[in-house]
């Protein structure tokens, strides 16, 4: 349900100090260093600061429109009968795209979130666990939609993601990645997780390969962004190089 005016000119009002306490937390990440309770208090306190959805300004109903046309032409081509969602953050968007027969999982690292969207949203073909992508295991799916999660995230963090999607049994992988400008290019760069920056799966260290399928998912004015899905046999290759770079420490 849409936020009413009052909630709209409520949240205004404490815009300024949720970004402040946001500013504060990223000084902190590192310090941190628990992704759960990094994501845990961004949630409780709704620091990406959206009226609408504490998942922020990126599941909106309007942020959202294409992707919610494009998922469903996706089940039906690929015949999905069970769809992995993790993140899911609060289901706000993904609860009104139809998925007639399907079974959805929808997986997060917030364990108050996901009680809250079982409680609520849980059914014969929908659950919902504590996932944390980047540890595992992930349960069995047809697809799995990682959904604005991995610019989030470390390049550690991300090969770590990926070996969890290795050592699964899910064939197909559905991500987000950045469309790159050719007029303001930019280079991928190393973050803390929890801290956000654009993402370009194409590009180093990532070199995915031209995924299977794309459509655009993003609005005017944040960054120009698409969905790739990718195949379990173009997304290996991947993950071992990922894991070679920046987990040859985890394998000795």
């Amino acid at each position: 349900m849409a936020p009413s005016l009052l909630d709209r000119a409520a949240h205004a009002l404490a815009r300024p100090f949720r970004r402040a306490r946001y500013k504060k937390l990223k000084a902190r990440l590192a310090e941190i260093g628990d992704p759960a309770t990094v994501f845990s208090e961004i949630y409780a306190d709704n620091l990406w600061n959206d009226a609408e959805s504490r998942s922020g300004a990126g599941s909106t109903m309007a942020y959202t429109a294409s992707i919610r046309a494009a998922l469903p032409r996706i089940f039906a081509e690929r015949r999905i009968g069970t769809f992995l969602d993790a993140p899911c953050g609060d289901f706000h968007w993904m609860r009104t795209v139809p998925m007639p027969g399907a079974r959805y999982i929808g997986g997060d690292i917030v364990p108050a979130l996901v009680a809250d969207m079982q409680a609520r949203y849980a059914g014969d073909m929908r659950r919902f666990s504590v996932i944390d992508i980047t540890r595992g295991p992930l349960p069995d799916a047809d697809l799995w939609m990682c959904r604005d999660c991995f610019f989030h995230l470390s390049f550690a963090d991300i090969a770590r993601a990926l070996q969890q999607f290795a050592a699964a049994r899910i064939p197909l992988l559905l991500l987000t990645t950045h469309i790159v400008d050719p007029a303001s290019p930019f280079a991928n760069r190393d973050i803390v997780t929890g801290d956000a920056r654009p993402i370009d799966l194409r590009g180093d260290p990532f070199g995915f390969p031209e995924p299977l399928d794309r459509f655009e998912d993003w609005i005017a004015p944040f960054a120009p962004r698409e969905m790739g899905l990718w195949s379990r046999e173009q997304v290996l290759p991947v993950a071992k190089r990922m894991a070679a770079q920046f987990l040859t420490s985890e394998s000795r």
